[in-house]
């Protein structure tokens, strides 16, 4: 491949992780505030007296979910040396979805050993915001460090954000998976066991083809770049999961949102691989 042909190339990459991951952000922050606007203005309508502690318990969920990765992208946005004009915001957004990972590795692994119970991802008790936090440490010391890289590489082949990033992901994967096993072999099985069949079939599925269908060399960073391909059709998920889906079932809970995320994922695969987004402006 031409240098010219391979820096377009790069620079593609990144514009599409970039619009995908903003556009993530913005619907995830939206859905955030008409649910919260929604629970607020009906217990206010009903006079009711959990009005202030509601406010309260969405500010706290504001604080674990959405300030987390915002954070993270301005710490990604300051520690770039730009060779693009989309790489302040391509970096920026992996260093969001590692702040994601990270955080949700961390509650999910790190502080039951510690508190004794697991605390959730987003979480209304102010006590359980310390995940988030430390997430938010390990993500400026690896942006600290690449800031501080005279030449640098691109973010997606630096060893710190492949390790933080990949691990943390893969090991919330082989969490789910152990945590389906150890439900099938129990004797009374759990519902739970049941509702992440399908979202640890979904992992496994994006992270299996987006490595297969990556082009870098070596197995670390098309691990990495597959991660990142994976990332935008689980976090698309994610968001759609937030929406309530009153009088379908808990079944529709899990189905529609993973049939968003595989969408989504699709969609950026298209763009990210096949088709130049540049173009299209």
């Amino acid at each position: 491949m031409k240098k010219s042909t391979k820096i377009a190339h790069i620079h593609h990459k990144m514009r599409t992780v970039s619009l995908f991951g903003t556009g993530l952000f913005v619907a995830a922050v939206a859905v955030q505030a008409v649910l919260a606007g929604t629970a607020i203005w009906y217990m206010r309508l009903f006079q009711s007296s959990a009005a202030i502690n509601a406010i309260g318990a969405f500010s706290v969920l504001a604080l674990s979910g959405i300030v987390p990765p915002l954070a993270a992208f301005i710490i990604g946005d300051r520690s770039t040396r730009p060779r693009s004009r989309y790489e302040h915001f391509y970096n920026g957004t992996l260093f969001a979805f590692m702040a994601i990972w990270l955080n949700m590795f961390i509650a999910l692994f790190i502080a039951p050993r510690v508190t004794g119970f697991i605390k959730p991802y987003i979480t209304s008790d102010l006590s359980g915001i310390w995940p988030a936090i430390v997430a938010l440490v390990i993500t400026i010391v690896i942006g600290i460090e690449y800031g501080r890289k005279r030449h640098q590489k691109l973010l997606r082949e630096f060893l710190p954000f492949q390790l933080a990033f990949a691990i943390s992901l893969l090991t919330l994967i082989a969490g789910s998976a152990w945590e389906l096993i150890r439900q099938l072999a129990s004797p009374n099985p759990s519902v739970y066991g049941a509702m992440i069949v399908l979202p640890l079939i979904l992992m496994v599925i994006l992270v299996v083809i987006s490595y297969y269908l990556s082009s870098e060399r070596g197995i670390l960073n098309k691990l990495t770049e597959a991660c990142i391909a994976a990332s935008v059709g689980l976090f698309a998920a994610m968001a759609a999961s937030q929406v309530p889906y009153f009088g379908f079932g808990v079944s529709t809970e899990i189905i529609v949102p993973s049939a968003i995320g595989i969408l989504v994922w699709l969609a950026f695969l298209y763009f990210y691989f096949y088709r130049r987004t540049d173009k299209l402006s």
